[in-house]
Order: structure tokens, then C-alpha cells, then sequence
């Protein structure tokens, strides 16, 4: 495909060398197969977060937040939001107990 500029003539016709996107199913969330195999595994909020958020990304999240709270302790301009004074690391399982007890 060619980058087209204002001298060019639209002339509407589509460019032959692309091809047409034909799904072959409807556009939208597809939840066959969890219906029938697995709603009976979503009773938590955190089942029903883990289906668009994978524990891989739920880790990176952790760890990003983990090593920016470091960050700012570290060069002093926040010391934790913890009453205890010091900071205590996210885990996987905080995050997902954050997710159950905001629900609503």
C-alpha cells in the first residue's frame, strides 16, 4: 500500500492489495464455551478480573508497583503509606483482595 498525498486523485476504489476482513464469527465477547465448561468456576470477582487479566500481567502489574514505591522511598520523597511506617510489598493475592473488597 502506498502513502497517498493531496496531488493524488481519490478515485474510492479500494486498493487491490488489501484484503477484506471476514470474521467468521459475530463481533463481541464469545462466551460459548466458558458457559458451558466453566461458569460454574466464576462465583469471586477475582475469577470473573482473572478472565481479562491474566496472573502474568497481574505479576507485572505487582512488580511495577513494587519497584516504583522503591523508587520514590528510595530518593526520599515518600516515605509508605503503610501505618507502620515501612513498606509492604504488593503481591498477586493483595491485588486480587483489593479487587473482592471494592466490588459493588
Amino acid at each position: 500500500m502506498n502513502w497517498k498525498d493531496q496531488d493524488v486523485e481519490d478515485t474510492g476504489a479500494p486498493d487491490p492489495r488489501t484484503t477484506s476482513f471476514h470474521p467468521a464469527r459475530e463481533p463481541g465477547v464469545q462466551l460459548g464455551r466458558l458457559l458451558r465448561f466453566g461458569a460454574r468456576m466464576l462465583k469471586e470477582p477475582a475469577d470473573f478480573f482473572k478472565l481479562f487479566l491474566t496472573e502474568a500481567i497481574v505479576f507485572s502489574i505487582c512488580v511495577a508497583t513494587n519497584h516504583h514505591s522503591q523508587m520514590l522511598i528510595d530518593k526520599g520523597g515518600r516515605s509508605s503509606n503503610s501505618p507502620h511506617g515501612t513498606w509492604d510489598p504488593l503481591t498477586s493475592e493483595k491485588l486480587y483482595g483489593y479487587v473482592i473488597v471494592c466490588e459493588d
